[in-house]
Order: C-alpha cells, then sequence, then structure tokens
C-alpha cells in the first residue's frame, strides 16, 4: 500500500490539522470532512509513525521524536469535531492535541467561526450564500466597491495553498479580508443572520463545553493554547498584547480545566518573534504552524499538514 504520510522532503516531526467536520448534524462546509473520510485518511497513513499525543509528548520531553513521526491536532474547539471525530480516535485508541481558545467559554462570541457556521448551516450551497451577499451589499451601498475590486481579481492567484475552494469561495474571502472594512463586513453578516436564523441558536451547538473538555483530559488527550480570543492577525498585536491573549488562555484552562498547558497552536498561523518570546515566558514547550513551508522548525513552530489537502491528494492515490 502507498501511504500518503509520513511525506519525505519534511525533516521534522509534523502534526494534522483539523477543524471542520460534517454529519449528524452539521452541514457540509468548504474543508470540512466526515467520520468515513477520517477513517480513510487515517488507514493511509503508516500506523507506526502515527502516535498517540501523550507518547508524542514523552518522547518530546526524552529527545526520542523521529523525523516522520505524526500526530493528530484539533484547533477551535469546535463541538463538531467532539461529536464526529472523537468517537473514530476512541475507537482506534488514539490519543490527539487539541488546542483551546478560551473567550467563547466566557459567553464571548468568535464571529469569525459564528459567521461561517452560519454560512454552512443556513444555505444550501456557498453559492447561495454569496448570491445573498452581493444582494446585501448592494442593499447597503457596498456592492459597487466590492465590484471594482473584484474586477482585478484573479482567483488562482488568491489563497494558492487552499486548493479546495471555489471561485466563489475565494472572491467571499477575498472581499472579507481585503476589501470590506471590519464594520462593514460585521455590518452586512449580522444583518444576514437577523434575516435569515437566529444568533443563540446558532451558537448553541458550536463549540465544545468545559465538561466537553474535561473529558477529553479524563481520556489522556492533551488541551493546549490557542490564543484568547482567537486574533486572526496575532502577529500585528504588541508583544504586551500577545501576552495578555496567552496568559489569559493559559488562566481559563488552568482555572476550568485545572491542567498546566504546554502545548499550543498559532492560531491562522500568524506569530513572529514576540509570540514565540512570550510561549518561552509561559513555559509552554510544543508549538504548532499551520502549514509545512518553512526550511527549519524550532520547538514552537511544528509543521502541520492541513486535513483538507489530504483528502485531496488520497483522491489521486
Amino acid at each position: 500500500m502507498a501511504f500518503i504520510l509520513p511525506e519525505k522532503g519534511i525533516s521534522n516531526p509534523s502534526g494534522i490539522m483539523f477543524h471542520h467536520f460534517h454529519g449528524l448534524t452539521y452541514n457540509k462546509s468548504p474543508g470540512s470532512i466526515s467520520s468515513n473520510d477520517l477513517e480513510k485518511l487515517l488507514d493511509n497513513i503508516e500506523a507506526d509513525k502515527l502516535l498517540s499525543a501523550d507518547k508524542w509528548v514523552d518522547k518530546f520531553f526524552n529527545k526520542e521524536l523521529n523525523e516522520d513521526f505524526l500526530c493528530l491536532t484539533f484547533d477551535d474547539n469546535l463541538k463538531c469535531q467532539y461529536e464526529i471525530a472523537l468517537p473514530v480516535l476512541r475507537k482506534r485508541k488514539i490519543k490527539a492535541f487539541w488546542f483551546i481558545h478560551t473567550a467563547i467559554l466566557e459567553g464571548h462570541t468568535d464571529y469569525m467561526e459564528l459567521y461561517r457556521y452560519f454560512r454552512s448551516e443556513t444555505f444550501k450551497s456557498h453559492d447561495d450564500f454569496f448570491n445573498s451577499f452581493l444582494d446585501v451589499l448592494n442593499k447597503f451601498d457596498l456592492l459597487k466597491k466590492c465590484e471594482n475590486a473584484l474586477s482585478y481579481f484573479i482567483a488562482e492567484n488568491f489563497l494558492i495553498s487552499s486548493t479546495y475552494l471555489s471561485k466563489n469561495e475565494k472572491k467571499f474571502k477575498f472581499l472579507r479580508d481585503e476589501v470590506l472594512l471590519k464594520e462593514e463586513y460585521t455590518l452586512v453578516m449580522n444583518y444576514m443572520i437577523n434575516k435569515f436564523s437566529n444568533k443563540n441558536i446558532l451558537e448553541k451547538n458550536l463549540y465544545m463545553s468545559i465538561d466537553n473538555i474535561c473529558e477529553l483530559i479524563a481520556e489522556g488527550h492533551i488541551i493546549g493554547l490557542h490564543s484568547h480570543t482567537h486574533p486572526t492577525a496575532l502577529k500585528n498585536l504588541n508583544k504586551n498584547e500577545q501576552k495578555k491573549e496567552f496568559q489569559k488562555n493559559y488562566e481559563v484552562l488552568f482555572n476550568h480545566a485545572k491542567i498546566k498547558p504546554i502545548s499550543m497552536s498559532h492560531p491562522c498561523n500568524s506569530y513572529n518573534e514576540d509570540t514565540l518570546d512570550v510561549l518561552k515566558e509561559l513555559d509552554i514547550k510544543i508549538g504548532f504552524r499551520a502549514d509545512t513551508v518553512k526550511n527549519e522548525y524550532s520547538n514552537l513552530e511544528f509543521p502541520r499538514y492541513n486535513h483538507t489537502n489530504l483528502m485531496q491528494k488520497l483522491q489521486n492515490v
């Protein structure tokens, strides 16, 4: 059998990064996979190279991590991970890293994730959502601004590594991230939620609870940091602001789950030397990036494969 991982050319122990899953009550969304997809992916990894997170940590501290060892990681404490992926891990007796951002555990809203969930749960397809999005842009006199920007937009040159995104998905992300002001985007999305859905209902089934997280800990999984409020451009914060993000993240997990995290993943792959200094001050030993593009990695920058890209690779096997 030709395994897709470990991959030649990556000279470091690596993680596989998971985010969204569909199945049960969760609709399919860009990049999401099913429990069957997860099973197929795990079947195509050399079994003796895939370590449970607890063993991965032990080998790290004992300096026994080989360059082709792999582990599983889950970002953003999503309930779909707990309900769809965790049963597969239990069946296979595999422990994983789970990286938690904590503001939502204290009643705050992560609007980026809320908006994503709204798009997938409310509309039959992303194209349906995008058409409605354009209609609302027009309502708020923002459509002309966006159409002007799209007139020079080349989808093939945007988010090149995210090959699973359709042209309209890339157009939407381009408008969201590079054309609309934050307050303009928020205005449009909140109007759409009020028109087509209900914020409270959406939030109810989006995230894992403290009880879910404590259950993972009791089963031997490793819980780590992922910042407090999950800023999408953390590297743009000054060092003191970054320290507040991770210190609060650490404190919430310690207070609610009674753990002292030693691992983390960089939210949206956004970090700099200040970030690494802050993590060292918090005595974090293991950190993960969201890609495999660097030539050299520190212990706070282990590479990770994106599960969506691996699933695309499987289609060609």
